[in-house]
């Protein structure tokens, strides 16, 4: 193999590539035994870069999938995974493949021993890539995970790229940062530069008519075209290949100028939407001490997120509010904020023990648990709240609760990780344990809201 690879080296200098490229390609090193995975690693790696350079695509594609990714991660292969990916940069730019691009640039931007400058350069590249790809869940996936990069903030104007196109509103064009991403190498290639320059507009386009389908049912085609700035003939098409590519629904009345977003649903989908609509009690259950509820942390936040999606939010003062009894506070639950089968409970400190002891004996439709313990950690008003008295019945509460989640926070000033992770363990419920939340005491929990928002779909 070595003296093939020498003799192979020496026709390469004297310029005769495809006769070198072919002297290569007789060799099966995956075959050898007396060679070392890297020494044959490069061997193909030699054999993919003489077959680009004789503009052999085809070949070239053929022999790197003899090297397997997840070898290229291993230690000391570094080097050989950069000009793995530069390799396969080379062959899908031939391709114009932006996606696999992103996915390559992405690749080298995760080696470890690339320096910072490298890495701000394939971390921009991988991002215009992920940009100018055609929309889909892998396209979708690459972006949001290139969004959150903490390089990002060292990258102004790539941040900014970032937050437009994951942000669900109209993006201008000429975009913000159009002057700087234009002079960007990847649109100073010979071959593809100016089409994908085209792709990044026609990508724009394609994000604002989805963000528009998702507002309107229907729309005027002029006002729509005016809206994302093309004619109406561009944007007619547009449509028509988001249509074609099932990344949206549409129909277009063209006598009447109207582009309609909403599929029209068979009975078994209206019965289905139907029932999904049904307007669900939400019922907050503060901790102790927490009175006038409605100034207290998260709850009156969350309250207005609850009912800004149409379902029905209960917020109420507590009786006994600074010892919170459990022979004062279940009963008014019951009767006067009206818990039931058919009730989400949000429970928050001794709200979430009041939860809990009541699902312990009342079905209920779900529980939310934040900042949950086991024990009365040997305080004398826990103790006094009653609910620490006996042994929790989880199995119990599992049984009565359709669907139960937790958050935590492995730095609460009152509740030690082990009593939040007993209780977690108990009810298996689906646990959030989330750094630097404290006794979750902000004027918002989006990541509450988030959670509970999933199960009022």
């Amino acid at each position: 193999a070595q003296l093939t690879q020498l003799l192979s080296q020496i026709k390469e200098k004297n310029g005769l590539i495809a006769e070198a490229a072919d002297i290569l390609q007789e060799v099966h090193v995956e075959t050898y035994g007396a060679m070392t995975k890297l020494e044959k690693v490069e061997f193909i790696l030699e054999q993919v870069r003489l077959t680009l350079a004789k503009k052999d695509y085809v070949r070239a594609f053929i022999l790197s999938k003899k090297i397997l990714r997840r070898v290229l991660e291993e230690e000391n292969f570094e080097a050989v995974k950069i000009k793995f990916y530069r390799l396969m940069i080379e062959y899908d730019t031939h391709e114009n493949n932006p996606l696999e691009l992103c996915r390559h640039w992405q690749s080298i931007f995760s080696t470890k021993t690339l320096a910072p400058a490298e890495k701000a350069e394939a971390l921009q590249h991988a991002m215009i890539f992920a940009v100018i790809s055609p929309h889909s869940n892998l396209q979708q996936d690459m972006l949001f995970k290139l969004a959150n990069e903490p390089l990002r903030f060292d990258l102004p104007v790539y941040e900014t790229l970032m937050k437009l196109f994951t942000n669900k509103e109209i993006i201008p064009y000429p975009l913000p940062v159009q002057a700087q991403i234009q002079s960007h190498a990847i649109f100073a290639d010979f071959n593809r530069g100016q089409a994908w320059l085209e792709d990044l507009h026609t990508r724009t386009t394609e994000h604002n008519i989805r963000v528009v389908a998702t507002h309107y049912q229907r729309i005027r085609l002029p006002h729509l075209a005016n809206m994302i700035g093309l004619s109406e003939e561009i944007t007619e098409a547009r449509i028509s290949s988001l249509v074609s590519s099932a990344s949206i629904y549409a129909k277009i009345d063209r006598p009447a100028k109207i582009v309609y977003f909403q599929k029209p649903q068979s009975p078994e989908e209206l019965l289905t939407n139907c029932q999904s609509k049904i307007v669900m009690k939400v019922i907050i259950v503060p901790g102790n001490g927490c009175t006038p509820i409605a100034c207290c942390n998260w709850y009156a936040w969350l309250a207005d997120k609850i009912r800004s999606v149409g379902h029905e939010a209960v917020l109420r003062d507590m009786p006994d509010p600074y010892v919170a009894r459990e022979s004062i506070w279940i009963p008014f639950m019951k009767n006067e904020l009206g818990c039931d089968e058919n009730s989400i409970i949000v429970g928050h400190s001794s709200g979430a023990e009041a939860a809990m002891r009541f699902a312990e004996k009342n079905k209920v439709h779900g529980l939310v648990l934040a900042s949950a313990c086991a024990t009365d950690l040997g305080d004398a008003n826990e103790r006094a709240s009653g609910y620490y008295s006996r042994p929790w019945e989880f199995q119990k509460i599992k049984a009565n609760a359709q669907w139960i989640i937790q958050f935590g926070s492995p730095d609460d000033p009152f509740l030690p990780i082990a009593e939040q992770n007993e209780v977690a363990h108990g009810l298996q419920a689906d646990y959030y344990c989330l750094e630097e939340r404290g006794h979750y005491m902000n004027s918002d929990e989006p990541d509450i809201w988030q959670a509970l928002s999933l199960k009022l779909v």
